[in-house]
């Protein structure tokens, strides 16, 4: 498997999310295209996409799931 390197910015990024949200969960999925960068705080996800070319996109919010009656 080859290697993925993140830019100095990217790695800030994913700093500063860790400082603001000490609790929350931070999970890195490799994609063919890059990484995408998952935040989950109880019920609440945040995606952005780290691609290779430096640049951090924010995708969307997720929105919670109904909860079941």
């Amino acid at each position: 498997m080859d290697t993925l390197e993140l830019t100095v910015a990217q790695c800030r990024y994913i700093a500063a999310i860790r400082t603001r949200s000490p609790d929350a969960d931070v999970i890195v999925h490799r994609t063919r295209s890059g990484v995408i960068l998952e935040v989950r705080r109880g019920r609440r996800s945040e995606l952005a996409r780290l691609d290779p070319s430096g640049r951090v996109r924010h995708d969307r919010h997720v929105r919670p799931a109904a909860q079941a009656a």
